[in-house]
């Protein structure tokens, strides 16, 4: 993602002058400090007094950000219409990927399908096909239509196979893989045929990411996707080089901090996976990192301290507290007892809905084991007790 609206006001496009740019960058300090309809009122006085797109885009977004889709869609499109035709498309992506940031895949693909085709230039028809094509497939992605994007991604890579599409193309069969292996159950025959489906689509996966990483060695959603399919197969060595160069790639990401400090966890290196916790929540991974730093340092028998960070997740995310149990499976009343007397500083109603999951769990078994964890972290911020 480009992010480009969020760079020093002084640095944006040609059009916006001085007191323009003053104007956004104190309407940016304004957003950052979530005083959204503050923000939205500069960003509109700059809009109508400047004609550009950036105060425009910056509208639609905060718009966004305040929950009124519709009034961001309008917004966007008098961005487009302020964008001279060569750069029409541009202005289109951009706020398509604003939609898809903000978790709005459905209303990106509407938005893309129907303004691209307005905007698209007459040269460099190739180019900007794919750079659509890329954009839908993404979205479908998002919106969990695996089969569909790994169409659209194919049909890009027929057109231009570079790096951004071979990494697209292996993610997309990389999901489809671990789609097919959980269909591997059941019927015997069926199971082995989704096993087969499953290799054969993990092996395309691979070969798609190791033709980004070749095509851009500094690719970090390639290096990150292809280390998640070497940790899915369980070569640890593997998947862990591969997280490490994402997050040198991109110093700013939790992500790869976060499967580095599982799979070190994993080979009781304690140390190593505290600090690599430690270090997603100072990249804002919040409620996932303190969860998960409170599993290692429980392990480690560092009590205080792992209710302390299972406190801060619970107080975060309150759904979490199934799983913080499965941490708990040692003395588990007392534990428990020392959790509850943390929370009870805290919000009342966030307490409430922890004992009230705590209360369902009477009678089942929770193993603090590592797989467990491992499909909690493949699956991003969602937990097992959430699917």
């Amino acid at each position: 993602m480009r992010n480009r609206y969020w760079i020093l006001a002084a640095l944006v496009a040609a059009g916006c002058g001085s007191n323009g740019a003053e104007d956004l960058a104190e309407g940016d300090r304004l957003l950052v400090e979530g005083k959204r309809e503050e923000a939205l009122a500069v960003y509109q006085r700059v809009a109508s007094e400047d004609g550009g797109t950036e105060a425009q885009i910056r509208v639609g977004r905060t718009q966004l950000l305040l929950g009124r889709l519709d009034e961001a869609l309008a917004a966007f499109r008098q961005a487009v219409q302020k964008t001279p035709p060569e750069g029409r498309l541009d202005t289109v992506l951009d706020a398509y990927e604003i939609l898809l940031e903000e978790n709005r895949a459905a209303a990106a693909l509407e938005w893309l399908d129907a303004e691209a085709p307005q905007a698209e230039p007459t040269t460099d028809r190739n180019e900007t096909d794919t750079r659509v094509l890329l954009a839908r497939g993404q979205a479908m992605l998002a919106m969990g239509k695996i089969d569909a994007a790994m169409e659209v991604f194919e049909r890009a890579r027929r057109e231009k196979e570079d790096a951004q599409t071979l990494a697209l193309v292996g993610a997309a069969c990389y999901l489809a893989g671990l789609q097919e292996l959980s269909r591997a159950s059941g019927d015997p025959r069926e199971a082995a045929e989704a096993r087969d489906r499953a290799r054969a689509l993990l092996s395309r996966a691979r070969d798609a990411l190791q033709g980004a990483v070749y095509l851009d060695p500094k690719h970090f959603a390639a290096h990150f996707s292809l280390g998640q399919l070497y940790d899915q197969a369980g070569r640890l060595d593997e998947a862990l080089l591969e997280y490490e160069w994402s997050r040198k790639l991109r110093p700013d990401r939790a992500e790869p901090w976060l499967l580095i400090g599982r799979i070190h966890y994993e080979r009781r290196e304690m140390e190593e996976a505290v600090a690599a916790f430690r270090e997603a929540g100072r990249l804002g991974a919040g409620a996932q990192a303190d969860f998960s730093l409170g599993m290692v340092l429980w392990a480690m028998e560092r009590r205080p301290e792992s209710v302390q960070a299972f406190g801060a997740a619970l107080r975060a995310r309150p759904e979490l507290a199934r799983q913080a149990a499965a941490w708990f499976e040692q003395d588990r009343e007392r534990s428990l007892g020392q959790l509850i007397d943390l929370l009870e500083a805290g919000d009342p109603e966030v307490v409430a809905a922890s004992l009230a999951l705590l209360q369902g769990m009477s009678g089942e078994s929770f193993g603090a084991d590592a797989r467990l964890w491992r499909e909690w972290s493949k699956g991003g911020s969602e937990t097992p007790s959430e699917r």
